[in-house]
C-alpha cells in the first residue's frame, strides 16, 4: 500500500503516464534490497482488519465523485476498470485507492474492501441509489446529488459489460497426433498455385534471414475442420474439441456460429455480434503494430494492439504500461476504453465455457501477477484486418483465442493452420476458436490475385452466371497475454506488496549507517 501515490499535477500525470515513475522507482529500490531480506517480505495483500468499519457504499461513491483525482486514469488509463471484478478492485484498493482515501483523512485502513465491493455492485445492479443519480441531466424536480460525469460514465459502462456477460454463461471430438514442426517455423502455407502466391518480402540488414519456404496444406498433410450444417441443424451448435491422442489433453477447440453472439442485453441495444463488429470498425483506422523480422518478411494486412505491454526495446526508460493510443484524460477517451473492455470481457466470457480449465488457469495468472486490466481480463486485444502470419510460436500466457468477424474471400484463404496438430480451421463469420499459442500455428495465406483484384462474387447467387470482383476481407479479434508483459507485471507486483516491509528494512539499514 502506498507504492503508487495519486499524482495531482498535470505535468506529472503526463510524465507518469509515459514512464510509470512510482512503480519503476519502487522496483529499482526492490532490486537493490538484499535477497535474504526479501525472503521475509509480504507476498500477499494484508489481512482484512478486525473489527472492520462498515462503509455505506453510496457514501463511498460520493467520496469518489467529490474527489475525481482518486481514480488516476489520466496517468494510468487502465484504472478505470476498478469495478469490473473483485480482483480489479482489490488491486486498486491496496495499490492506490486506500492510500488516496487515507490522505484525504478517511480511516480506509479499517475498511473491508471485499464487503465494500460487494455492496457497491449491489447499488449498481439495483440502479436505484437513494442519495445520488446516475442521470447527468435529471429533471428540475431532482433533489439527489449528480455524480461526477467521469465516475458516472465508469459505473454505467461497467454495468453494461457485466449485464452482457451474464447472458453468456453435439461435440465433435478430434484426436490428434503432435507433429515435429520446428522446421516449419517461418514458413508460409497457401493453397495458391505457383505464380499466384504472395512472395516473401526480402529482408536486409545485419540480421539477414533465409527466405521462408512455401507449402500447401496437402503437402503437409493438414486436415480441414469446417462447419457441419447437418450437425448444426440437429443440435443447434457445431463444436469441435481437439485432443492429444497420446494423453487425452485438450489442445484446442472450435465453435461455429456461437449462439451467444446473437444475444442482446436489452431489446433496445444492438446484439453482442453487432457491437463487436462496430468496435472493430472503429479501431480499423488506428496504426498497426510492427512485428519481428520473420513476420515482416511473410505477412499481409494490419494488426492493432489495445491494452498494455512491456516493450522489447523502445525509448530509454520505457516500461510496462498501456499502449500510447489509450487515454483516460476525458470522457471520450474513457468511453473508448470501455468499448475495448466490452470486447475483451465478452470474448472472455464465451471462452470460459469452451475451455473452463485453461480459462481458470489464465485468470489465476492475471490475479497473481496483477497485470494491467482491460475490463476484468488481463488479455490484450489485437484487432486484425486482412492480417496473415507465417508459421510461428507465440510467447503468451495460457490459452489464446480468436473470433472471425468478417470474411469475404475464397474458401481456402485466410484460414487458421494449427500445424503442430496437423489440422487447419476453415473459418467463417461467427466462428470462435481457442488454441495453445506456444504450439506452431499461422495463416493459410490468400492468393496474390485475391489481394490485388479481389474475390469474384457471382450476381444473384448463380454459380455459372456473371459476376463482379469485391475486395477481400478477413476481420477478426485476437485476445492474448504476452509472457514478457506478465513477467514484468509480476516483478511490479512483488515490489508493491513488499512496500511496507521494504520501507521498514531500509529505515533500519539507514539507521544503522548513521550509528
Amino acid at each position: 500500500p502506498g507504492a503508487f501515490a495519486a499524482p495531482r499535477q498535470n505535468f506529472f500525470e503526463g510524465s507518469e503516464r509515459l514512464y510509470c515513475w512510482t512503480d519503476s522507482l519502487a522496483m529499482l529500490l526492490h532490486s537493490w534490497t538484499p535477497e535474504e531480506a526479501k525472503e521475509h517480505f509480504s507476498t500477499t495483500y494484508p489481512p482484512v482488519p478486525k473489527p472492520w468499519a462498515f462503509v455505506d457504499p453510496e457514501k463511498f461513491l460520493i467520496i469518489l465523485s467529490l474527489h475525481p483525482e482518486l481514480i488516476p486514469c489520466a496517468a494510468r488509463p487502465s484504472t478505470v476498470f476498478l469495478f469490473m471484478s473483485q480482483a480489479n478492485f482489490l488491486e486498486a484498493w491496496y495499490t492506490w485507492l486506500m492510500p488516496g482515501l487515507i490522505e484525504l483523512g478517511h480511516n480506509a485502513n479499517y475498511w473491508n474492501p471485499i464487503e465494500l465491493y460487494s455492496h457497491v455492485m449491489a447499488v449498481l445492479a439495483s440502479n436505484k441509489p437513494k442519495t445520488f443519480t446516475f442521470n447527468q441531466t435529471p429533471s428540475a424536480a431532482n433533489t439527489k446529488l449528480i455524480l461526477h460525469a467521469r465516475l458516472c460514465l465508469i459505473l454505467n459502462e461497467t454495468q453494461k459489460i457485466r449485464d452482457s456477460n451474464k447472458l453468456i454463461k453435439k461435440l465433435g471430438k478430434v484426436k490428434l497426433t503432435r507433429n515435429d514442426v520446428d522446421k516449419l517455423i517461418g514458413s508460409i502455407i497457401t493453397c495458391a498455385d505457383i505464380g499466384d502466391r504472395v512472395e516473401p518480402k526480402k529482408t536486409y540488414g545485419k540480421r539477414q534471414r533465409l527466405q521462408p519456404q512455401i507449402y500447401t496444406p496437402a503437402e503437409l498433410g493438414l486436415q480441414p475442420i469446417s462447419f457441419r450444417p447437418v450437425v448444426y441443424a440437429r443440435c443447434g451448435r457445431d463444436i469441435h474439441i481437439l485432443k492429444n491422442h497420446e494423453n487425452g489433453e485438450e489442445v484446442g477447440g472450435i465453435q461455429f456460429r456461437h449462439p451467444a453472439l446473437e444475444l442482446k442485453p436489452k431489446q433496445s441495444l444492438p446484439s453482442i455480434w453487432d457491437t463487436l463488429v462496430q468496435h472493430h470498425q472503429d479501431v480499423s483506422t488506428f496504426k498497426g503494430i510492427q512485428r519481428g523480422a520473420a513476420f515482416q518478411a511473410a505477412h499481409t494486412g494490419d494488426m492493432v494492439a489495445i491494452g498494455s505491454r512491456q516493450p522489447a526495446g523502445g525509448i530509454p526508460g520505457d516500461t510496462y504500461r498501456e499502449y500510447p493510443g489509450l487515454s483516460g484524460e476525458n470522457l471520450e477517451g474513457i468511453k473508448t476504453l470501455f468499448s475495448y473492455a466490452y470486447d475483451a470481457d465478452v470474448l472472455d466470457a464465451i471462452i470460459s465455457g469452451m475451455a473452463p480449465k485453461l480459462f481458470a488457469e489464465l485468470h489465476n495468472i492475471f490475479k497473481e501477477y496483477q497485470v494491467n486490466r482491460l475490463g476484468s481480463t488481463g488479455n490484450n486485444m489485437y484487432y486484425c484486418h486482412n492480417y496473415t502470419s507465417p508459421q510461428h510460436r507465440d510467447e503468451d500466457e495460457g490459452v489464446s483465442f480468436c473470433i472471425q468477424l468478417g470474411k469475404r474471400c475464397y474458401p481456402d484463404e485466410f484460414n487458421f493452420a494449427f500445424t503442430e496438430w496437423g489440422v487447419y480451421i476453415v473459418t467463417e463469420e461467427k466462428c470462435i476458436w481457442w488454441f495453445i499459442s506456444s504450439h506452431v500455428h499461422g495463416t493459410v495465406m490468400p492468393r496474390l490475385s485475391s489481394l490485388e483484384k479481389g474475390v469474384l462474387v457471382r450476381d444473384n447467387g448463380d454459380e455459372d452466371g456473371p459476376g463482379h470482383y469485391e475486395p477481400v476481407v478477413s476481420n477478426g479479434d485476437h485476445p492474448s497475454a504476452q509472457k514478457r508483459s506478465a513477467a514484468r507485471a509480476r516483478q511490479r507486483c512483488a515490489a508493491r506488496l513488499a512496500y511496507q516491509d521494504r520501507t521498514q528494512w531500509w529505515e533500519r539499514y539507514n539507521a544503522g549507517m548513521d550509528d
